[in-house]
């Protein structure tokens, strides 16, 4: 794992051509692919919105989701991920107190730890780098954080002009340099995951 700065991401990013200064401004101009689950879950199993299920459906619906990325990434061969807050400029999204929110303390608790053994700031907008292959847990760890509104973080593949916004809709959100070349494997790839669903949109759209 390789820490990197807010400044040396955002190098990244503009580097691939994806338009940061547009999604941070909220000017962004590019279409958007969204997968997300059929339940459409809203703040995870706590949320008073959105599908009211239960926590093991909540964590198989999760596995899913998880599968759903690995088999992405490995049809592009994406080897290294970038995970940061980018344009959502601070890693968590809920100010109360995790560590006493019985709902929430595991998977607070769970990415501080991550922070802190990559030397993050919980109030900086640093990132790690890492590599895919055995870091799945990882991975699954930002995406629940996410889908349960308690961090902001995104997912960067610097080699395929690719960031990721998983969000408290229980969705992935594909932001991208080539649609048509994204939407193909997307479209392709879902057919085999019955719970998800495809979306496609153009601005100007709601940014969460």
């Amino acid at each position: 794992m390789i820490k990197m700065l807010k400044k040396e991401i955002i190098e990244e990013v503009t580097k691939s051509g994806i338009d940061i200064d547009g999604l941070i401004e909220g000017t962004y101009k590019e279409p958007v692919i969204e997968v997300y689950n059929c339940h459409e879950w809203d703040h995870g199993y706590y949320g008073g919105s959105g599908y009211n299920g239960t926590r093991r459906e909540f964590y198989e619906d999760l596995r899913e989701m998880t599968a759903f990325l690995y088999k992405y990434m490995n049809e592009c061969n994406i080897k290294e991920v970038i995970i940061a807050p980018l344009h959502r400029g601070e890693i968590f999204a809920w100010k109360g107190d995790m560590k006493k929110d019985e709902g929430y303390s595991d998977i607070y608790i769970e990415v501080m730890e991550f922070l802190k053994k990559n030397n993050i700031g919980k109030y900086t907008q640093s990132g790690v780098k890492i590599a895919i292959d055995s870091n799945m847990k990882i991975i699954e760890m930002i995406l629940e954080g996410a889908y349960r509104h308690v961090i902001t973080l995104c997912l960067f593949f610097p080699e395929k002009a690719v960031m990721i916004e998983p969000t408290h809709h229980f969705n992935l959100e594909f932001f991208m340099k080539n649609f048509e070349r994204e939407k193909k494997i997307i479209t392709n790839l879902i057919k085999n995951h019955q719970n998800l669903r495809y979306y496609e949109s153009l601005p100007p759209f709601e940014m969460y």
